[in-house]
């Protein structure tokens, strides 16, 4: 039997250089859930609700009631968000419960977050029975300027931003 032990050693040295080389994937985080959303990149950053929209473009519901856009909200850190209440004039903090994939609790409702910069934020309400929430979503969502944009690109000009679009002149 003829060995050749420089071949051999050769031939894992160069397997496993090979196997280092390669970027392995994280196919597969906390035990199949993704990350916790982070609020970072926007901390800060106060934004105004200019839009709330069904999945089918339209500002009305299946049964013809308009959802008003009404929030403002500021991330304060990535354990609290700071909501504007028009009752009281002024913004209240409440705590922040962050989940996986880009689900939160604040004021007493789950969201989900589609989209995130300092621009805009676009978010899913989602439905939530007794202990249990449905993460599919509500199919209603919430577009958020930032108020700095609103201010220098926009120039101040919500009116145009939060009026009703072509679709819902149609749909009426």
């Amino acid at each position: 039997m003829i060995t050749n032990k420089p071949i051999a050693k050769l031939t894992c040295i160069v397997l496993a250089l090979l196997c280092m080389g390669c970027k392995q994937r994280n196919i597969v985080k906390h035990n199949g859930e993704k990350d916790l959303i982070s609020f970072k990149p926007v901390l800060g950053i106060s934004y105004t609700e200019i839009a709330r929209r069904s999945d089918n473009g339209l500002s009305f519901n299946n049964s013809g009631y308009q959802l008003e856009p009404q929030w403002k909200m500021q991330f304060v850190s990535n354990d609290s968000a700071s909501i504007y209440s028009p009752a009281k004039k002024q913004f209240i903090n409440f705590p922040l419960t962050r989940g996986y994939d880009s689900v939160f609790n604040t004021a007493r409702t789950w969201l989900k977050v589609k989209t995130m910069t300092k621009d805009s934020v676009i978010i899913e309400m989602l439905k939530a029975s007794g202990d249990s929430v449905d993460t599919r979503g509500a199919k209603v969502y919430m577009v958020f300027y930032a108020d700095n944009y609103i201010k220098n690109t926009l120039h101040g000009d919500l009116s145009k931003c939060k009026s009703p679009n072509r679709k819902d002149s149609i749909y009426i």
